[in-house]
């Protein structure tokens, strides 16, 4: 395994902390979109590291802030 590397085992679980902002959003439309993109960052992730089991968003990220 190379640095940076994130892999599970049976007894292990493969674990990425994201960085994500908490958007503004006004409309359910918004967080309907925000799901999609955030939904497409997972399986984007998912792909190119295989072992990763979770990841984990602040608080926020998925319904955002409403103005």
């Amino acid at each position: 395994m190379n640095i940076g590397d994130i892999s599970s085992t049976e007894e292990t679980v493969g674990v990425a902390v994201v960085n994500y902002p908490a958007p503004i959003l006004s409309s359910m439309e918004d967080v309907i979109q925000n799901t999609r993109k955030m939904s497409s960052m997972l399986e984007g992730a998912k792909r190119g590291v295989p072992g990763l089991d979770l990841m984990i968003f602040p608080e926020y990220s998925l319904q955002g802030f409403k103005p």
